[in-house]
């Protein structure tokens, strides 16, 4: 799943193509720096927030976001939601936490491959008490256009 720009050629909306490769890059992204932070001995400071507590918890956190997210968005857009077992407490290994975020990804690719583009285009939701603004699939649609730029640009600079 490397979040190439010919993925998910035959999804019905290019918003619900794009929501899943941004989330599939950011999260793979995620993981890895997690990775290194944690082989690196980083300890998080202290803070109220319980999600913020240890490295594992902020994991945690956020695998279970990412498995929220798909079923609230299915059920926004009037989508059969996955069925995602919830992660463990603590991961084991980097192997069963590589396979739990595969079975994840996939199950986001699954779930919004037949999303009509009329109602992702009509679909907005809150997307923040703080900020007070509404989002939509099609937000995620532009983001992915510059992330892809960033990282195309950021791929010319190395060489």
């Amino acid at each position: 799943m490397s979040g190439a720009p010919d993925e998910l050629a035959d999804y019905r909306a290019p918003a619900a193509r794009a929501l899943v490769l941004m989330h599939e890059v950011q999260l793979r992204e995620f993981i890895d720096t997690w990775r290194r932070a944690r082989d690196g001995g980083l300890v998080l400071p202290e803070v109220e927030d319980p999600d913020y507590a240890s490295l594992d918890r902020l994991l945690l956190h956020m695998v279970g976001a990412a498995r929220f997210y798909v079923t609230w968005t299915c059920e926004r857009l009037g989508l059969d939601a996955p069925t995602i077992d919830a992660p463990p407490e603590v991961f084991a290994d980097d192997a069963t936490l590589d396979a739990y975020v595969d079975v994840l990804l996939a199950a986001w690719r699954a779930a919004l491959a037949t999303a009509d583009p009329r109602s992702m285009a009509a679909a907005s939701w809150p997307a923040s008490q703080r900020w007070r603004t509404r989002r939509s699939p099609h937000d995620a649609h532009d983001a992915y256009g510059v992330l892809d730029r960033r990282r195309a640009r950021a791929r010319r600079l190395q060489h």
